[in-house]
C-alpha cells in the first residue's frame, strides 16, 4: 500500500489528498525510525575488530542508502512547490519569460533547453500550466551563429506559434549569411503569416529583403530594429520599380521605436509617428529625418566619416522645432571627424533634457545651445577627454540645471594632458560662484590611476555645500583601479552618504554581439552596469 502510493508520485509534481498525505507522513516516519537503528548497527560493526565483518556493514549501508531515497521521496511528495494553485504557478511562469536580452545569444536549437520549452520537461503538471500560458510562447529568437547549428527546426517555430495563440509576439531573426536558403524561407513564410500579431521584430537586412510582402499587414508592430544592408546581388539597379520591401512598413500604425544599425534606413519609415529612432549613416541623411520627425522624444545618431557636409535645407530665416525630443545622443563613427560637425542653424530643440555627444563634436554644440536654450540636466561627454576647455566652459556655463555629467577617456594612448584641467574647472573654490552648482551625479570612464588625486580633491569639493552648491550625491568610476589616495577619500565620503560605485576593469563593449534588447534609457548604461568597490 505504501509504496503504490510512493509510485504514484514519484514521478509527477501532483499534490497529494489529505489522506494520502498522513499514509505518505507514516510511511516517511517509519523509515527514519529505521534509519536511526540501521545507523546505529553500523556504528557497532564498525568498531568491531576483525574484516569478517565487512559483508554486514556493506548490506546495512545499502539498507541505509534505500531508506534515505524513500525519506527524500516522502519529503518530495510533501514539499509545500506541490500544493502551489495553478494561478500561483502560472505567475511564477511568467516571470521566467527570456528577455530578448537574455536569449539572444542562445542558437535556435539550443532554445528547447531554455524556457519555456524546459518548463514542459518537469511533470505532466508543470507541462499542462505552461500550455496554458500563450504569453510564455511569444518571444521568437531564431538565431544561428555556427555551422553546428541544426537548422530543421521549423516544426519548433511552428509549434511555438501555435502555443503563442492570438498573443502579440517579440520577434528576432538572427540568420543572415545562412546556407540553407530553403530553412531561411520556410521560416519566413511561417512568421509572415502572424505578423499581424508582431509587437517587435528583429531581422538582419539581409533577411528583411526576402520577407514576402507585409505593407499594410503589422498593424500592432511598435519596435523595429534591422541591422546590415540587403545583399546587393539581390538588387535590380535598373529601371525597374523598386522592390516590395522599401515600403514594408510603411503603414505601421503602432510604430514608434525605430533602430538601424551600421546604416541610415534603406528603407521607407514613417518619421512623423516615430517617439524613439536611432541610427547610423552620414549627417546629411540624418539632417532628411530630422524636419521629418514631429513627434520623437529620444534620437540616437551615429554619424559616418565625412560629418562637414553640405546643409541640403536652405530655410532662411525659418526654424524648425522639435518639442517632444528630450533624449540626444551624438557620435562618431570615426575618431576626430566630429571636429568638423556643426549643428544646423535652423533646429531648436527646446525641451532637451539629455545630451549624449562626443567630445568632439562640442565646437558645432554652442550655436544649438544658443537657439534653443534648453534645460540640459544630463551631459555625456564620450569617446575621448574634451581637448581644449574653451569649448567645454561654455557648454558647462550654459546648463547651470545639469545633475549629471559624464567624462569617457576611451584611448589611453590618445590621451591629452587636459584630464587634470577639467577636474580642476568643476573643482568649487570658495568664494568663487560655483560652476555647474547642482551637479549630483559624476561619472568618469577609463579613468588613469594618474588622476586620482585631482579627481578625488573635486569629489570632496562637491561633497560640501560650498558656495551654495547642491551636495555630490553619487560617484561612478570605470577604470583599472584605484589608487590609494582616491580609495580612502571615497570610503570616507562614504560614511557621509556618498554613493560610490566603481568597475575594477575597462568597459566592455556593448557590441561584442548584437544588442537586440536595449536599454530603453539610452543614458542608463554607465550609471547601472559596475560593480561595488570594497575598500
Amino acid at each position: 500500500m505504501a509504496q503504490r502510493i510512493l509510485s504514484r508520485f514519484k514521478y509527477t509534481n501532483l499534490p497529494p489528498s489529505e489522506f494520502e498525505a498522513i499514509q505518505v507522513w507514516e510511511v516517511g516516519d517509519e523509515a527514519r525510525v529505521k534509519l536511526s537503528s540501521v545507523e546505529a548497527q553500523i556504528s557497532r560493526q564498525q568498531g568491531r575488530p576483525g574484516s569478517h565483518w565487512q559483508p554486514q556493514i556493506r548490506a546495512l549501508q545499502r539498507d541505509g542508502a534505500s531508506l534515505r531515497q524513500t525519506l527524500d521521496l516522502c519529503r518530495s511528495i510533501l514539499s509545500p512547490i506541490r500544493l502551489i494553485p495553478s494561478e500561483i504557478l502560472t505567475h511564477i511562469f511568467a516571470f521566467t519569460i527570456p528577455l530578448i536580452e537574455d536569449a539572444r545569444k542562445v542558437d535556435w536549437d539550443k532554445s528547447l533547453e531554455q524556457t519555456p520549452w524546459i518548463l514542459g520537461q518537469i511533470s505532466g503538471h508543470w507541462r499542462a500550466v505552461a500550455l496554458a500560458l500563450p504569453i510564455l510562447w511569444t518571444s521568437i529568437i531564431i538565431r544561428r551563429t555556427n555551422d553546428d547549428s541544426d537548422p530543421c527546426s521549423i516544426p519548433m517555430l511552428e509549434t511555438q506559434l501555435l502555443r503563442s495563440r492570438t498573443s502579440p509576439l517579440d520577434v528576432v531573426f538572427d540568420i543572415d549569411g545562412w546556407g540553407d536558403q530553403y530553412v531561411v524561407q520556410q521560416a519566413l513564410s511561417a512568421l509572415v503569416k502572424c505578423s499581424s500579431r508582431w509587437k517587435s521584430l528583429y531581422i538582419a537586412g539581409e533577411q528583411l529583403a526576402r520577407l514576402p510582402r507585409i505593407r499594410g499587414r503589422v498593424p500592432i508592430l511598435e519596435k523595429l530594429c534591422v541591422w546590415g544592408v540587403p545583399d546587393p546581388q539581390d538588387e535590380d539597379y535598373g529601371n525597374s520599380p523598386p522592390p516590395d520591401y522599401m515600403d514594408h512598413f510603411e503603414i505601421a500604425p503602432r510604430l514608434r521605436d525605430l533602430e538601424v544599425k551600421e546604416c541610415f534606413p534603406w528603407f521607407k519609415v514613417p518619421w512623423r509617428q516615430l517617439a524613439r529612432s536611432r541610427a547610423g549613416g552620414h549627417w546629411d541623411a540624418h539632417i532628411s529625418a530630422l524636419v521629418q520627425l514631429k513627434n520623437v522624444e529620444s534620437c540616437r545618431f551615429m554619424l559616418g566619416h565625412e560629418c562637414d557636409i553640405h546643409d541640403p535645407f536652405t530655410w532662411g530665416s525659418k526654424t524648425h522645432e522639435i518639442p517632444t525630443l528630450r533624449q540626444l545622443m551624438l557620435f562618431c563613427e570615426r575618431r576626430d571627424s566630429g571636429e568638423y560637425w556643426t549643428c544646423p542653424p535652423w533646429l531648436t530643440l527646446p525641451g532637451l533634457t539629455d545630451l549624449s555627444i562626443d567630445a568632439d563634436m562640442l565646437r558645432g554644440l554652442p550655436r544649438l545651445l544658443q537657439a534653443s536654450k534648453f534645460p540640459l540636466r544630463r551631459l555625456h561627454l564620450t569617446g575621448s577627454c574634451p581637448r581644449d576647455l574653451d569649448l567645454v566652459r561654455p557648454v558647462f556655463q550654459s546648463s547651470p540645471d545639469l545633475i549629471e555629467l559624464l567624462i569617457n577617456v576611451i584611448e589611453r594612448c590618445w590621451l591629452p594632458p587636459c584630464l587634470a584641467p577639467l577636474f580642476s574647472l568643476l573643482t568649487l573654490q570658495p568664494g568663487k560662484s560655483a560652476l555647474l552648482p547642482k551637479l549630483e551625479h559624476i561619472i568618469v570612464v577609463a579613468l588613469p590611476s594618474h588622476q586620482d588625486d585631482v579627481l578625488g580633491d573635486m569629489i570632496v569639493s562637491r561633497c560640501s555645500t560650498t558656495g551654495g552648491a547642491s551636495r555630490l550625491r553619487s560617484v561612478t568610476i570605470h577604470g583599472e583601479g584605484l589608487g590609494a589616495n582616491l580609495a580612502s577619500k571615497l570610503d570616507g565620503l562614504r560614511s557621509h552618504g556618498l554613493s560610490v560605485r566603481a568597475h575594477r576593469s575597462r568597459r566592455e563593449s556593448k557590441l561584442v554581439e548584437r544588442n537586440y534588447g536595449e536599454s530603453e534609457d539610452i543614458f542608463g548604461y554607465y550609471s547601472v552596469q559596475c560593480e561595488y568597490y570594497q575598500f
